[in-house]
């Protein structure tokens, strides 16, 4: 953010980050910040009283358009799914400017990515190297279901065995986010050297691995999606690459469609 620039907050809080931003961009600039929550924007609109470069507007973010749109700058402060960043954010910024949100998935959260918009409504983007964690925005908040109504241990359900650590895939943040761009909606649970559970809560498929033997580990599966499978594939995939990090990712945004690749080869999307 720089002098002059007009800026969109997603996210007002305290209003703290907005006070900051209309110091930087100063008297030619303009910040335009959104709160969804009706307390907590009329709290920070009589905080942010003495700021006439800050505009606080009660919206959700994900689905308005702007009086001061477009903006030069948009930062949210609310995560949102990969594959889910708002095109209206894309539509409301200038060609050439910049959008930073951080996006998250379900195995993990983070990372924050840098979007630049371009001249055809189309941005691209890359990782800021940092981790970051923030709640959702509430349009992409989905409820958790409890790991108490699955039987992890169930011999009903399909057994095969395993070589591979588990926790060696999930442990590592790195591998973890290649597992989640191959399995949406799925959730995890681990305890290392004990077992590792996966849960996926729109098919109701589950796996569980746990020891079973010096070297290897029995695996149950059930529902309509074998996750353990694909996490074995997508690993398998992530390590072919040569085990890539987040920064050598691209995601790209189109009103159509949105995408996220390795480098010029399309990653396990």
């Amino acid at each position: 953010v720089k002098h002059g620039h007009s800026v969109l907050e997603i996210g007002t809080g305290t209003g703290f980050s907005a006070a900051l931003l209309a110091e930087i961009v100063g008297p030619s600039g303009s910040v335009t910040t959104v709160e969804i929550d009706e307390q907590v924007a009329e709290t920070a609109r009589h905080r942010l009283a003495g700021f006439d470069r800050i505009r606080t507007v009660l919206s959700d973010a994900t689905t308005g358009i702007f009086e001061s749109a477009p903006f030069d700058r948009l930062i949210s402060t609310a995560s949102v799914h990969l594959g889910r960043v708002p095109y209206q954010w894309v539509r409301q910024t200038k060609p050439g400017g910049v959008i930073v949100a951080p996006v998250r998935a379900d195995l993990t959260s983070g990372p924050l990515v840098r979007f630049i918009v371009h001249g055809d409504g189309t941005a691209t983007g890359r990782m800021v190297p940092m981790g970051v964690q923030f709640m959702e925005v509430r349009s992409q908040r989905t409820a958790g279901t409890p790991d108490d109504d699955v039987d992890w241990h169930d011999d009903t359900a399909d057994q095969t065995t395993t070589t591979i650590k588990p926790w060696l895939m999930f442990s590592d943040i790195v591998s973890r986010w290649a597992l989640a761009v191959a399995l949406p909606s799925c959730r995890y649970h681990m305890k290392e050297n004990e077992f590792v559970w996966l849960r996926d809560p729109v098919s109701c498929s589950w796996a569980s691995v746990v020891p079973d033997g010096d070297s290897q580990f029995l695996v149950r599966q059930e529902g309509i999606r074998r996750l353990w499978d694909e996490a074995v594939s997508a690993y398998r995939w992530w390590i072919g690459q040569g085990k890539p990090v987040g920064l050598e990712w691209v995601w790209t945004i189109t009103p159509e469609h949105q995408t996220i690749q390795l480098g010029t080869t399309t990653g396990p999307c």
